[in-house]
């Protein structure tokens, strides 16, 4: 009686095996991983910076979006970024100057003018650079020189190269903690490389059927038509605030860079 009992239950059947221990993850990506510059800051002397002066050449105007002067956000000397991390679609030479407007995420052709990237002259010696936050009482300078620190970057957790390893919930938080050992609790100030989204990847495709006016656009295509050039987090201290806790990203086709053309680049903003 009480084995019949116990076969209706389930009871006399054997306990399924446990499931398999997760998977060292590093391994499994390693062929992935890209190689990226940090914009870390510090306090010392650099032809490369964050906010404050962009230093123009003489006849260089500020460039204009639909509501007025864009904000400037860096100047990078292509010296000092090829030197840490040779780009072979980058000019070797120079100083590329990003700027933003506030209003739009790049979501729309509308957007066009909303942001710009001039390839100008580098300054010829380094220096310590300061940018003014905030205003009123609450105004104050920091430093905001940055030198290029070579890290390594992998793939966004979406992104199609990571289907076929099928990362179960631990391996995919492993996954996500490999990507955030190179920047810690620092802002994701990031020049080239994976770009790394607040909200879903493919952002490449977002630039393909905007920037260009392509319709019906392959992903994989349009991955290998535009490289992230630049990706700038929120920053308090810098007083960058990209809607909730935001970035900013910088897409480019590297055979427009290579010729030093950055007429085309497009820029997105994720928040949450």
């Amino acid at each position: 009686m009480l084995s019949w009992i116990r076969s209706l239950l389930g009871q006399d059947r054997p306990a399924p095996p446990p499931p398999p221990p997760p998977r060292d993850v590093l391994p499994l990506v390693e062929n992935l991983l890209r190689p990226a510059l940090r914009l870390q800051r510090f306090d010392g002397p650099s032809r490369s910076w964050l906010g404050g002066d962009p230093q123009f050449p003489d006849g260089t105007p500020w460039p204009q979006g639909d509501k007025g002067p864009l904000e400037f956000l860096a100047r990078l000397s292509l010296a000092e970024t090829q030197a840490a991390l040779p780009v072979d679609w980058l000019p070797a030479q120079g100083a590329l100057l990003f700027f933003h407007g506030r209003g739009g995420w790049g979501g729309s052709p509308k957007d066009r003018g909303n942001h710009a990237v001039l390839l100008v002259a580098d300054v010829e010696e380094p220096q310590v650079s300061t940018a003014t936050v905030g205003s009123g009482r609450r105004q104050r300078r920091v430093g905001s020189s940055v030198r290029p620190v070579l890290i390594q970057t992998l793939p966004p957790i979406d992104d199609p190269q990571l289907e076929p390893l099928d990362l179960d919930d631990v391996e995919s938080d492993a996954y996500l903690e490999l990507q955030d050992i190179p920047f810690g609790d620092a802002p994701w100030h990031q020049f080239c490389g994976y770009d790394n989204p607040i909200q879903c990847s493919g952002m490449q495709s977002d630039c393909e059927a905007i920037a260009n006016s392509h319709r019906d656009v392959d992903p994989a295509v349009a991955a290998q038509r535009w490289e992230l050039l630049l990706q700038v987090d929120d920053d308090e201290e810098m007083g960058f605030a990209w809607g909730d806790g935001g970035r900013l990203y910088f897409w480019v086709e590297p055979e427009r860079a290579a010729q030093g053309d950055f007429s085309n680049v497009w820029r997105l903003l994720q928040c949450h």
